[in-house]
């Protein structure tokens, strides 16, 4: 994923520096310093009452460019989830637990993966071309 040491230490003083945390209504949102595509940047709610984080489904949206149907983008998200520890449900990536911390970065890292992968086009077509092989 990462390029070099500097990628990555850039990434962590970035999240480190301008993570922001709104809370509404019983949910909190927590605004990465990462962006979408199209600008926007990535935003990991938590509800206050079942302590689940959740990227609202933000993430799986964005893969919808790639213009591939959804159910041969699902197992490449699935599998994004399992390795970080999140589960991939209903289109949203998520984890529930009262460990808060833990189960936030597991979001995050699953979410910065796609961001990763949405982030660059030759990365990008590449992934459309595995996924079109998927039957």
């Amino acid at each position: 994923m990462y390029m070099s040491t500097e990628d990555v230490e850039k990434d962590v003083n970035r999240v480190i520096e301008t993570v922001v945390v709104k809370h509404d209504k019983g949910k909190f949102t927590v605004v990465l310093p990462f962006c979408y595509p199209d600008g926007e940047f990535i935003e990991i709610y938590i509800d206050e009452e079942t302590l689940h984080y959740t990227d609202g489904g933000n993430s799986v949206k964005y893969l919808s460019e790639l213009n591939v149907p959804l159910e041969k983008i699902e197992p490449v998200v699935d599998r994004i989830a399992r390795e970080n520890s999140v589960r991939y449900k209903n289109g949203e990536l998520m984890a529930f637990s009262i460990v808060m911390i833990p189960n936030l970065v597991n979001v995050c890292f699953a979410v910065a993966m796609l961001r990763y992968i949405l982030e660059d086009k030759a990365t990008r077509e590449h992934l459309k071309k595995v996924i079109e092989l998927i039957e």
